[in-house]
């Protein structure tokens, strides 16, 4: 069984083959981080 972190990169990389988007994605369950990723530009440093 996939990890839930897993399922969640797997749900954005298929949104990010549609569309651009230059951010960070965190998902939070109960205080908790599962998920953290920055993507496009914003994974540059400034």
């Amino acid at each position: 069984m996939q990890s839930m972190q897993m399922k969640l990169e797997a749900y954005i990389n298929k949104y990010l083959e549609l569309w651009d988007f230059y951010g960070v994605i965190q998902v939070i369950q109960k205080g908790k981080v599962l998920f953290e990723k920055a993507y496009g530009g914003a994974r540059r440093s400034v």
